[in-house]
């Protein structure tokens, strides 16, 4: 919370500060820091303090919010008073800010990730991509110039890839070959997938409905796979 709180001290009014964090226990634990960094410096518009008068009301942003309180994430500040958003990647291109003037990131964000010697998704912390950390600065200065700091060091920034890749190349391809088969599409090598999975992911994939009893030799959808069809779940869930 340090260089977000000093940021906030010293930037003049007006002018909102978006953090870009990797997930909800993160955020929670950023905001519950920053309200109690807040209050003892006087600028939480209730207690004495140094900077009282520069008041700073903590926003927190996430997918699992519900829909009324993403929507009060968005009221406007009071007169004299800045927003602080903590948010997940959520906030690189679905929802616009008005009023962000400086985006801090932290340069990670949480993926869903397939690990193949368990057979499972998972949910990793991981670097952004090139493309993803432009998309974040790109939240500032949408109606006044606006800055961006980055919390990792310009050989880090090097190393990042240029583009984040597809889910359907990191994920999980139970659930969309079922689905593919299904539709009566038995080659799906030759598929024209808009982003093309690698083949020993989709080898992968149908060796795992073989083993659930989902498809059988020809590449059918067993009676056993239309009933796992029939639940939004990952079929080895």
């Amino acid at each position: 919370d340090g260089p977000v709180l000093q940021t906030h001290i010293d930037m003049p009014l007006p002018g909102d500060i978006l953090v870009f964090l990797t997930g909800e226990q993160e955020i929670h634990q950023a905001a519950r820091l920053m309200r109690a960094r807040l209050a003892g410096e006087g600028m939480d518009g209730h207690e004495e303090g140094p900077c009282k008068g520069k008041r700073a009301s903590v926003r927190v942003l996430f997918g699992a919010l519900a829909m009324d309180e993403q929507r009060r994430v968005f009221d406007p500040p009071e007169e004299g008073e800045r927003r602080i958003f903590f948010a997940t990647n959520i906030a690189e291109t679905s929802l616009t800010i008005d009023g962000v003037v400086v985006v801090i990131d932290s340069g990670y964000c949480k993926q869903h990730t397939y690990l193949p010697d368990t057979h499972l998704d998972c949910l990793a912390k991981t670097v952004i991509s090139k493309a993803a950390a432009e998309q974040r600065k790109g939240r500032a200065g949408r109606t006044r110039p606006g800055k961006c700091y980055r919390l990792f060091p310009e050989a880090d920034w090097r190393n990042l890839p240029d583009q984040t890749y597809p889910e359907l190349q990191r994920t999980s391809l139970a659930d969309v070959c079922l689905t593919i088969l299904r539709l009566g599409v038995t080659n799906l090598l030759d598929f024209p997938y808009i982003d093309a999975p690698a083949p020993t992911t989709l080898a992968d994939a149908l060796t795992q409905l073989s083993f659930l009893g989902a498809i059988d030799d020809d590449m059918n959808v067993t009676e056993v796979g239309r009933k796992i069809g029939a639940f939004p779940v990952d079929p080895p869930a």
